[in-house]
């Protein structure tokens, strides 16, 4: 979830799957990527901050059956 682990497992040979759950909560984490110093967001979010984030409501739905994703009654 921060761009320092993203680039060291990137440098293992991970694939892109495993920083999926950054580029939700930020759509250009690949471009954050390069800031050694960002970190996401800490889960669980608001539902709010994922609509500005331009995520649907039937995409934050789906996160919502995600445990510790999107904050309850939010």
């Amino acid at each position: 979830m921060s761009a320092q682990r993203a680039g060291e497992l990137l440098d293992e040979g991970c694939d892109f799957v495993l920083i999926a759950r950054a580029g939700i909560l930020q759509r250009d984490f690949p471009i954050q990527e390069a800031n050694p110093m960002y970190d996401s967001p800490q889960l669980p979010v608001t539902a709010d901050f994922l609509r500005e984030g331009g995520l649907s409501e039937r995409f934050i739905e789906t996160m919502r059956g995600w445990q510790t994703f999107v904050k309850p009654g939010s």
